[in-house]
């Protein structure tokens, strides 16, 4: 073979570039030869470009036609910067080249482990060891998930259960907690949306039989006492042969009365099937006793049956009486217990209740504001009965007997607890009789400056305002209840108008409205049996005195001659004779 020229087999590389790749272990660039002898490359200013390096390792080996050894270039972020031995790695970057001739070049994987680049490897697949369970109320089965790849990046899988009330899962375990259909679904947690169910059918065990294992440790009541079932087991009999021992509870129970004395039979229901156990209910004493429950704001009648002298509802706590049922016990004589109430919205119940019947109202949201009570027949003859009452804004007020009246009525305030008690006829009352019944035996209004009419107060109350420099223009006086015949009768003294020339009576408007004009002082009277019975008092609050003393029966109260506005005023009844509510001293001023 010729001698090839030089010239003529050299490859000029002048700014070029050669690729190079990595993931071909045999990634030569061509040898240039002719006749046998080895050409070259010439490489001025051209690169090595090295193809798919990213976290690789690896060797470029580079032969040199003028030397018989290999000469190894070690590649780094920045390109080779030196002429390296054998077995040297690069990681990354272009190879650049000057003025070398050169016949071959060849780049393979080194000999150190390539780091590969983390993969998030998703869940595939999930099998589930149940897939379609039944099972009876009670029992439970284990479940577990087999996630698949097996490489998978995150295993971790999450429990949902259709209904609680059919099954439950916890910690690899499903339990039957009642009758039904539901699924448990497992569900990957790495975002995959793969997911595998399995049904759950529960079927109830059928009882076949009932019976009372132990009866309460209570059998023996007092008449009232609640019913105590603690102690109390069944023994329950299912047909596939299984048995139960089941806690007895106050809900499994009927036909107890608290109230009935003697010997009675409690019925107990458990899931259809029924047994029962006795009890017995001896009196309080050998004398008759009052029983009696009330129906509570938001707590019904849960409070249970109370007995002679005990309270029944609440107080402190703003929770109103809405019925109430009374009954008598061990009486033995002839007669009843009667009773009826004064309803928010509906005044005086029409019909007495009786022995145990409702009076009051239950659902509507409706206070009791006052209620009577009374013995029939021969009990009657015998004891009297006395009951008092919690009232609201009033607390406990007065014992009232034998059908009077206790509570409060047109003070719109509820009644929130009672006792009631027999005493023997004629006996000293369980306490002090004063005030059992509230009712307010005046009212008034009056019309304010830049305010108008403000609602009606009773009894001594404030109407009308202070230290807001603001004129009475008018008023309004009624008789809210009245014992005795009689009327009430006012007038006033007007600015520019002085005193009006007759009397105002029972809600008629005594002064002025729209005219600006001020108040300047008052003067009260009553007429009929009500002035036998009751003396007038009121006071002013007048401008630049404040309150001034009480006036009584038609006296002037007030000011006259300064040009001074009331402010405000009280008025109230005081039993004939009796005391002022406060200082008589200067009731009316006169220039």
């Amino acid at each position: 073979m010729g001698v090839c020229s030089w010239s003529d087999y050299t490859i000029n590389l002048i700014n070029s570039n050669i690729n190079v790749n990595l993931y071909n272990t045999n990634n030569v660039v061509p040898r240039y030869h002719s006749c046998g002898v080895s050409g070259y490359i010439k490489m001025a200013d051209s690169n090595i470009i090295v193809q798919n390096y990213t976290n690789q390792y690896g060797i470029i080996t580079i032969d040199d036609i003028n030397s018989d050894e290999n000469v190894y270039y070690y590649g780094g972020e920045n390109g080779p910067s030196s002429q390296l031995s054998a077995d040297q790695f690069f990681t990354s970057g272009d190879f650049k080249f000057s003025n070398h001739k050169y016949s071959q070049i060849t780049a393979k994987p080194g000999s150190v482990t390539p780091t590969p680049t983390p993969q998030n490897i998703p869940v595939t697949g999930i099998t589930l060891s149940q897939t379609d369970v039944t099972l009876k109320k009670g029992e439970t089965i284990p479940i577990t998930a087999t996630v698949s790849p097996d490489n998978a990046t995150n295993k971790d899988v999450v429990w949902i259960i259709g209904s609680t009330s059919v099954a439950t899962y916890s910690n690899g375990v499903i339990k039957a907690t009642g009758a039904g259909t539901s699924y448990i679904r497992c569900t990957a947690k790495d975002g995959s949306g793969v997911y595998a169910d399995c049904k759950v059918t529960v079927t109830e065990k059928k009882i076949t039989s009932l019976a009372m294992a132990n009866a309460p440790t209570k059998t023996t009541y007092t008449v009232a006492d609640k019913l105590d079932v603690s102690g109390g087991k069944l023994n329950v009999t299912y047909d596939d042969g299984s048995t139960d021992s089941v806690a007895l509870t106050d809900a499994m129970c009927s036909g107890y009365d608290p109230t009935r004395i003697g010997t009675q039979t409690v019925t107990v229901t458990y899931e259809g099937k029924t047994t029962s156990f006795n009890v017995t209910v001896n009196a309080k004493s050998d004398g008759p006793s009052v029983l009696y429950q009330t129906h509570i704001q938001n707590i019904g009648w849960n409070q249970g049956w109370k007995i002679d002298g005990d309270e029944a509802g609440t107080h402190g706590q703003s929770l109103r009486l809405e019925a109430i049922q009374v009954k008598l016990s061990n009486a033995k004589v002839s007669g009843s217990v009667q009773y009826k109430t004064h309803i928010q919205n509906k005044g005086w119940e029409t019909n007495w209740s009786s022995d145990g019947a409702v009076s009051g109202t239950s659902g509507q949201g409706l206070r009791l504001e006052a209620i009577q009570i009374q013995l029939t027949g021969e009990i009657a003859n015998q004891y009297d009965i006395y009951y008092r009452v919690h009232a609201q804004n009033f607390g406990w007020l007065g014992w009232a007997k034998n059908g009077e009246s206790a509570g409060t009525a047109g003070y719109a305030y509820r009644l929130e607890a009672i006792q009631i008690q027999l005493v023997k006829k004629g006996g000293a009352a369980p306490g002090s009789t004063d005030n059992a019944f509230k009712q307010p035996l005046v009212s008034y209004q009056t019309h304010v400056q830049n305010v108008g009419w403000q609602n009606y107060v009773n009894d001594g109350a404030v109407s009308g305002t202070e230290g807001q420099s603001l004129r009475l223009e008018g008023i309004k006086v009624n008789l809210a209840s009245q014992p005795f015949t009689g009327s009430i009768q006012y007038k006033t003294h007007i600015q520019n108008l002085g005193w009006e020339t007759s009397w105002h009576a029972n809600g008629d408007m005594s002064g002025t409205q729209g005219q600006s004009l001020r108040l300047e002082a008052i003067q009260i009277q009553l007429t009929g049996e009500m002035a036998d019975h009751y003396d007038m008092y009121y006071r002013v609050h007048a401008q630049n005195f404040g309150d001034l003393g009480w006036a009584k029966n038609g006296e002037s109260a007030g000011t006259a001659g300064y040009g001074y506005r009331l402010e405000a005023i009280q008025i109230q009844l005081v039993t004939k004779g009796g005391a002022a509510p406060g200082s008589t001293d200067q009731a009316f001023v006169q220039r």
